[in-house]
């Protein structure tokens, strides 16, 4: 049997067969977190200075000349910074505070056990 086949009929001591679908992305309904509630992240950081030619890095990266000016408008345009008002916050937090009633992990996580 290929993976493009339909199962056919079982025998009683044959195990199911799932194919694991791998052009559909699978995503975890929560984070790793620790007991305190804490969860990790990764952050990796490298200078992008101003150059007069293309340079390689230790780490493989080029830099070129107008680098650093481009990254510099990157940064710095329009649409970089999420903005909220008050009251957009407020709303995410009625919207959690509601959800959290039915899903004890989720007040857990807020902190609101009793």
């Amino acid at each position: 049997m290929s993976w493009a086949e339909p199962e056919g009929p079982k025998k009683p001591q044959e195990a199911s067969r799932r194919y694991t679908k791998l052009n559909i992305p699978a995503a975890r309904p929560l984070r790793a977190a620790n007991e305190a509630g804490a969860t990790s992240f990764h952050f990796s950081h490298e200078a992008i200075s101003k150059t007069r030619s293309e340079k390689v890095s230790s780490r493989g990266t080029k830099n070129r000349r107008g680098a650093a000016a481009d990254h510099t408008s990157y940064i710095e345009r329009d649409g970089a910074v999420a903005k909220g008002d008050q009251g957009g916050l407020d709303q995410i937090q009625a919207e959690l505070l509601e959800q959290a009633k039915n899903n004890p992990e989720l007040a857990r996580q807020l902190g609101l056990e009793a």
